[in-house]
This record gives structure tokens, C-alpha cells and sequence, in this order.
């Protein structure tokens, strides 16, 4: 499943914390109480928890991150997905569409 999937609408979709549970306490991505994630908490969700690899091939997480970072510099000249996520200003609008900039 890509992020674009996941957060499918807006309900599925949180600022401040990697994922939510049904009453909106922050739990973790790939529980399965979550049910509305950030960013990072779908990138996780869709291509494994912690990007760790052996220096030589990226994960699927690693990839997926390089990626949204690569749009996020592109589409919105910034650098810091978190930053950008939780910005008061960024809307579920604004990340479908870096999403789909991103390919995952």
C-alpha cells in the first residue's frame, strides 16, 4: 500500500505525533489502534518501521523518505518533513499533492 492510499481522507491524517488512535491519543504507526498517521507515521505503516540497512541498498523506508524529502524541495523549498507536516499553515490539500509529487 503507498501513503497516498493510506491517508486516503482527511480523517486519516494527523499533525503532531506519528499516528492516533480512534479518540485521538497518540499511539504507535504500526499498531493496529492507529487510525490516522503523519507522514512519517504512513511512511512507516506502508514501508517498514525504522530505516535501518547495511549502508550499501536503501530500505523501502529509506527510499520512500528520500523521496518526500526530494518533493518537499522541489514543490515547497523546504527540508524538514516534520517541520512542513505540522506547520499550522500545511493542509490535507497541500499533502496529497506532495504525496503524489512523490510518488508513494
Amino acid at each position: 500500500m503507498k501513503v497516498c492510499e493510506l491517508l486516503s481522507d482527511e480523517t486519516k491524517w494527523t499533525k503532531g505525533a506519528f499516528a492516533r488512535d480512534v479518540k485521538g491519543v497518540e499511539c504507535s504507526p504500526n499498531t493496529w489502534v492507529a487510525q490516522s498517521w503523519c507522514l512519517l507515521g504512513a511512511i512507516s505503516k506502508c514501508y517498514g518501521y525504522v530505516p535501518i540497512s547495511d549502508g550499501f541498498s536503501p530500505t523501502p523506508c529509506e527510499n520512500a523518505i528520500r523521496q518526500l524529502r526530494n518533493a518537499l524541495r522541489r514543490v515547497h523549498g523546504r527540508n524538514v518533513i516534520t517541520d512542513w507536516q505540522d506547520d499550522p499553515e500545511t493542509t490535507f490539500e497541500m499533502v496529497q499533492e506532495l504525496l503524489k509529487e512523490a510518488n508513494i
